[in-house]
């Protein structure tokens, strides 16, 4: 018989069962530390899952889209709102969904206010020329909308839109 004292301090004695509260192999105690690890992972992941509904983080641009968004669900003739959710998707660089609240709601002088500085920036992106001459012609302002649909051209030469525009304009493309 071993005295216990003995086991707990230098460990079992070969040949004999080991004692209870004696030390547990490193292999199995760094096994047991990352099955846990992992099965802690695994759980916040499905609980994120369930809480958060699988949507990916939204950028503070996004968010403040997602905001107007719903102000124009709640009422869809503030113009204020939809002159908000332009803009939010104008910060997003949402430009073809900007254009679409100023233009589909025949605000035209609210979309020249709203695409101008952008279109002067950037005169490379045809789209915004585009929905600058297509305001300007609405509103009367021919000379001035042929020059946005030529700029428009100059760097997308096949853009039908624009060409159509110089065509309702009685100007050859």
């Amino acid at each position: 018989m071993t005295d216990d004292r003995l086991n707990t301090i230098s460990g079992p004695v070969p040949g004999e069962p080991p004692v209870p509260g004696g030390l547990i192999p490193l292999w199995l105690a760094v096994l047991v530390l990352v099955l846990l690890l992992a099965v802690m992972g695994v759980g916040g992941y499905v609980i994120r899952g369930l809480v958060a509904g699988d949507r990916p983080a939204l950028s503070p641009q996004e968010a403040e889209v997602e905001k107007w968004r719903e102000q124009v669900r709640e009422s869809p003739q503030n113009t204020a709102s939809h002159l908000g959710l332009g803009y939010a998707y104008q910060n997003a660089g949402r430009y073809d969904k900007a254009l679409e609240q100023y233009v589909s709601k025949k605000q035209y002088r609210s979309a020249i206010k709203a695409v101008e500085p952008a279109a002067e920036a950037n005169p490379e992106m045809s789209d915004l020329q585009y929905l600058m001459g297509l305001a300007l012609e609405k509103l009367g302002v021919t000379d001035s909308a042929v020059k946005r649909y030529r700029l428009a051209l100059k760097y997308t030469p096949d853009m039908q839109q624009a060409i159509e525009g110089l065509k309702r304009l009685g100007v050859t493309p």
